[in-house]
């Protein structure tokens, strides 16, 4: 959006991003809207799509949409399934698979352009979970390979002038995984040495199919040498505490938790979002209610923090550690886990947040025009990334930007 958090102040997956879009709208919104074919896919914050989304050369929604809707509307089959996978997988990944939506993905598959190599892939991994269960935890990253198979037939396919690939799955794996792979980082460290050996190829194997992405859009890049990639991590990872976890509290009957808030069905509509969050719309005429009710639980010996934005929307932070047996108190009075429709959630990998992030990021472009041409810079802000492009296209960088020119990547 070219501008910082600060401003735009997005925090939350699904809360009601109308105003923000009309001050700091979206770098694929001002480019469609100056006639720049323009291509997304799975980009953050990219649901609800805009109104014009058939408009653009394609439209793949984040994997936290509130619905299948994509462009070309045979990419639905495919998001049906992205969805899917991503709601069953939050924490804990699930072993089983939804055979209606696989179906419906694997007759469209030639039209998707899933590739025979990456189910042959898919097989192989099933395959290996039978005597190693613990790399189920990889069908996150073999859920990437899928949408970029989709992502690449499309490039092929509409040719646009601008096109976002989103995938946070090395960013998954730094979190969890990175006290295996780096236990040197820590100056106390409580993790047993078996779970190290376990998990500590985790990030490589995920770096991996990152630079299999890569190495695949650099030589699309060569035959369509008038197209330079741009790889923006935004923001990296360091070391946190290495700590094994054991289980983590969520909302599993949310009809049951939001009766105890006081409010039925017909007074609110949850929407998906990152596992342990909990995220609900409270219909207008009930906000002030939900408002003084959401304030008064307790898990263990704190208080559940609570975010409000736009037009009725709630974020609650679950995910409290190692509650075991579980303490709740809501309006002074001690309650159990069940009674609130909540669930101490056993974590299959033991793996907490031993990473997280630091504002340092990456950026790196690649122009095959200019293969020669190699430049390090220090420190970029990532707010100059969009004005950047902007102007690549020749498009006006509006007032509230800050253009800083960053070489390699601007034409003007």
């Amino acid at each position: 959006r070219g501008v910082p958090n600060t401003m735009h102040q997005i925090k939350d997956f699904n809360e009601d991003l109308t105003l923000v879009n009309t001050k700091y709208p979206s770098v694929w919104e001002i480019l469609q809207q100056n006639g720049i074919k323009t291509g997304v896919c799975g980009s953050m914050h990219s649901s609800p799509p805009p109104e014009n989304y058939r408009d653009y050369s394609f439209f793949i929604p984040d994997p936290f949409a509130t619905s299948k809707v994509a462009h070309p509307e045979y990419i639905e089959a495919f998001q049906d399934f992205n969805l899917q996978m991503s709601r069953e997988s939050s924490r804990n990944v699930s072993s089983s698979l939804n055979l209606k939506a696989g179906t419906n993905v694997l007759l469209k598959a030639p039209q998707l352009g899933l590739r025979l190599g990456t189910f042959m892939e898919l097989g192989k991994q099933v395959l290996q979970e039978r005597s190693k269960p613990w790399i189920k935890t990889r069908r996150r990253t073999y859920q990437m390979t899928l949408a970029f198979d989709v992502f690449m037939k499309q490039m092929k396919n509409t040719k646009p002038q601008f096109a976002t690939f989103f995938t946070n799955h090395v960013a998954s794996s730094m979190h969890r995984y990175w006290a295996a792979t780096y236990p040197q980082d820590y100056k106390t460290f409580n993790i047993e040495k078996e779970w190290v050996d376990t998990y500590k190829n985790e990030i490589y194997f995920t770096m991996e199919m990152f630079s299999r992405f890569f190495k695949e859009t650099v030589d699309f890049v060569n035959k369509n040498p008038e197209y330079k990639i741009i790889v923006a991590s935004s923001m990296g990872q360091a070391s946190t505490t290495a700590e094994q976890i054991d289980s983590q509290v969520y909302v599993e009957f949310p009809k049951v938790f939001m009766n105890k808030m006081g409010l039925n069905e017909t007074d609110y509509t949850e929407v998906p979002s990152m596992f342990p969050q909990f995220n609900v719309r409270i219909n207008p005429e009930k906000i002030e209610h939900f408002r003084n009710a959401s304030g008064k639980l307790i898990v263990g010996n704190e208080a559940v923090e609570v975010r409000e934005s736009e037009n009725g929307f709630f974020a609650f932070d679950f995910g409290q550690k190692n509650q075991g047996a579980g303490k709740i108190t809501y309006d002074g009075k001690e309650t159990t886990f069940k009674e609130f429709g909540l669930y101490n959630l056993i974590i299959e990998d033991k793996a907490d947040s031993t990473a997280y992030h630091i504002p340092e990021g990456t950026l790196l472009v690649y122009d095959p025009q200019h293969t020669s041409a190699k430049q390090d810079v220090e420190k970029i802000p990532s707010t100059a990334l969009v004005p950047n492009i902007l102007k690549n296209f020749n498009v006006s960088v509006p007032a509230y930007m800050k253009f800083e020119k960053i070489e390699g990547l601007s034409v003007n």
